[in-house]
């Protein structure tokens, strides 16, 4: 267990004791009432308000905990939905460099997303629009039904090919725009 389930199983074990203690002494009380001839209408208002007011004394405790660890989720989430898009982004700069200088698309690539003064900026862009993305979305959208180390391998999985997908679209529209503009052609 993360430190963080640990905390919320240790709340969720005194929530039920705390619920075990409030059925014992509800029904103590119960029994003293019923023992001491109390009218029944009053007996019926007593337990309810005592129940409620024990239900959303221990509810709003939990929930706010449970707010913040949620809060919390949501943050490392989105922490490690960066880390792992500019990983993936990364290791497309280092697979151009492996074809570098012989193919010409990734000579084009590293000078456009990683090389120069204008590839820290086109870098930092596609990362950006890879952490839009819907169809990516962020690590913490995914179910956890595994292990976390799969279900980051399927997540950058899924970055990797939508990064291509946009490397390639940009370079086409750069390609094109070129091609217009060498051969005179004007782009409407």
């Amino acid at each position: 267990l993360s430190m963080s389930s640990f905390e919320l199983s240790n709340h969720v074990e005194a929530g039920k004791e705390d619920a075990r203690d409030l059925v014992g002494s509800l029904k103590t009380l119960q029994q003293t009432l019923k023992d001491t001839d109390t009218d029944t209408n009053i007996l019926q208002d007593l337990d309810v308000c005592v129940c409620v007011f024990k239900a959303q004394e221990l509810s709003s405790e939990s929930f706010l905990f449970i707010e913040k660890e949620a809060n919390n989720a949501r943050k490392m989430a989105d922490f490690l939905t960066s880390r792992a898009i500019s990983e993936v982004v990364g290791r497309l700069a280092e697979q151009a460099r492996k074809h570098y200088p012989q193919n010409k698309l990734a000579v084009l690539v590293l000078r456009y997303y990683f090389e120069g003064s204008g590839g820290d900026v086109n870098r930092r862009n596609l990362e950006a629009r890879l952490r839009e993305a819907g169809d990516v979305g962020s690590l913490g959208d995914y179910p956890w039904t595994c292990d976390f180390e799969d279900v980051l391998e399927r997540y950058g999985v899924k970055v990797e090919k939508l990064a291509l997908e946009f490397v390639v679209e940009e370079a086409k529209q750069m390609f094109e725009s070129q091609a217009l503009t060498c051969f005179g052609v004007e782009n409407d």
